[in-house]
């Protein structure tokens, strides 16, 4: 059984992080805050300007046909990938100097290849589950409009007003975790580069719903090449590929190296 024990050194590292970390899910909130607002905007449009042809709407697919869904897709994955260039060399060369591993300048532009190619794997399941998620919302909006026979201008109205409510609690949600797992990605391909031998996993009980199985990992240290088992499933760290949605939305775990 492995060992399991946190220093006060790493606990330190962990404030540290999870600060530097906080300041690149503000800019993906920011990001994703505006891009479902301007989303909401530009479908309230498109069904008002073809009002004289959906006017005489009945149902959902009425109306469907001036909701452009693909637009939406372009600039959820357009986020992803420009707040993911920014944070994943930022939080490489951060590491790198909190850690005083030594590594140079010419070694970071690697780190960054390395991460943004196994973060870039999971854009398009990502993209598509947000914009699913959108779809559902949506069209949630538009059936309940529809019962209480609103107007088509009225529709359109509710889908701008609501998007706006919702986007911040569902852009907090998106930034907070792909912030998590864009620096979770630079901090283990940087100590790969480093050359560590050993990473501890660290709960941080930020979340308000600690998660029992991420718990009883705290102050676990294995070798490299090792996996943890988190609930039943085996991951190199917090935030793996290997991992489904449930062990990663919120998570705040993270490894540190020695």
């Amino acid at each position: 059984m492995p060992k399991k024990r946190v220093t006060k050194a790493q606990r330190a590292y962990a404030k540290r992080y999870n600060k530097r970390r906080q300041y690149y899910e503000g800019k993906t909130y920011k990001v994703f805050k505006n891009i479902f607002i301007d989303f909401g905007e530009k479908v309230s449009k498109a069904i008002k300007d073809k009002k004289k042809f959906a006017e005489f709407a009945t149902t959902e697919k009425d109306i469907i046909p001036y909701i452009n869904y693909d637009y939406l897709e372009k600039k959820v994955k357009y986020g992803l990938e420009v707040t993911a260039q920014k944070t994943i060399p930022g939080m490489s060369v951060w590491i790198n100097r909190d850690q005083k591993w030594n590594l140079t300048p010419k070694q970071i532009p690697s780190i960054t290849s390395k991460s943004y190619k196994r973060y870039k794997k999971k854009i398009g399941k990502k993209v598509t589950s947000i914009t699913e998620t959108t779809r559902k919302q949506i069209s949630s909006i538009v059936q309940d409009g529809l019962e209480k026979g609103w107007k088509v201008d009225e529709i359109a109205e509710a889908i701008q007003t609501k998007t706006v409510q919702m986007s911040k609690g569902r852009a907090h949600r998106i930034a907070f975790t792909e912030a998590e797992i864009t620096t979770s990605i630079s901090n283990e391909e940087t100590a790969k580069e480093a050359q560590m031998n050993k990473k501890t996993w660290l709960h941080t009980n930020i979340a308000k719903e600690p998660r029992a199985a991420h718990q009883l990992l705290d102050g676990m240290t294995l070798k490299m090449d090792q996996l943890f088992n988190v609930n039943g499933f085996d991951a190199w760290g917090p935030h793996d590929d290997s991992l489904p949605p449930e062990e990663v939305i919120y998570c705040s775990c993270l490894l540190t190296f020695s």
